[in-house]
């Protein structure tokens, strides 16, 4: 009992710690990824942390937690555009239209 809780517990711990790790990396990845992007979006757009937050939660929900393993959808062009509207109405109008003429123009999802 013990040789075959040796002979698999050891590689699964292993196995295990390395799947962690590499969901973990990619998580904290995304979050750093998406916080550079909201910190540019903040000054460029005039954010407060209010809005900063509810930005990072649409982003969230539309792009995902950045885990490796978790299904990706492919957005249409119309629900990127849906997308990026959502993250405007939570702007000033004005940095709103700036906002979505900037995303427009680079023709990518951020």
């Amino acid at each position: 009992m013990s040789d075959k809780l040796l002979a698999f517990g050891i590689p699964g711990v292993i196995f295990g710690s390395l799947i962690y790790i590499l969901i973990s990396g990619n998580i904290e990845k995304h979050s750093m990824v998406l916080d550079r992007t909201l910190s540019k979006w903040q000054s460029l757009y005039h954010l407060d942390e209010g809005q900063k937050a509810e930005i990072k939660r649409i982003e969230v929900e539309f792009h995902g937690k950045g885990n490796p393993f978790a299904v990706r959808t492919e957005h249409s062009r119309e629900e990127i555009r849906e997308h990026h509207v959502s993250i405007s109405k939570v702007m000033k109008p004005e940095d709103g239209s700036r906002f979505l003429e900037a995303m427009e123009r680079e023709q990518r999802s951020h």
